[in-house]
């Protein structure tokens, strides 16, 4: 008599939170990815991570980018969670969240094997 291949069940739960949170990290993957695409923000992370902390004005001052895109590019790598804000009265200094970027760099390398 043959025996039947038994296969488990998994509770339909289970998987939509396992597909929840996968989409969850896919999502923030994505932001990562589009955020150091560009070449502009790719600019910007080196000059913070060779200041350490900047503020919008000194990267005017540095005429990387345009005064009025500056904000923009760095709200999209803030969002990302690769730069951190701190406000100090009126203004805003930048700097790059190491643990996160790193984070997000082990994960490309080992998709990247």
């Amino acid at each position: 008599m043959a025996k039947k291949a038994v296969t488990p069940k998994s509770s339909s739960s289970n998987s939509a939170e396992a597909l929840a949170f996968n989409k969850s990290a896919l999502k923030q993957n994505v932001l990562i990815l589009r955020a150091i695409d560009h070449p502009l923000r790719q600019k910007l992370l080196k000059l913070i991570d060779k200041k350490k902390n900047i503020t919008v004005k000194e990267i005017k001052a540095k005429n990387v980018i345009d005064g009025v895109i500056v904000s923009q590019h760095l709200a999209i790598l803030r969002k990302a969670g690769l730069v951190t804000s701190e406000k100090f009265g009126r203004i805003v200094s930048y700097s790059i969240n190491y643990p996160a970027f790193e984070k997000a760099m082990d994960k490309f390398n080992e998709l990247s094997k």
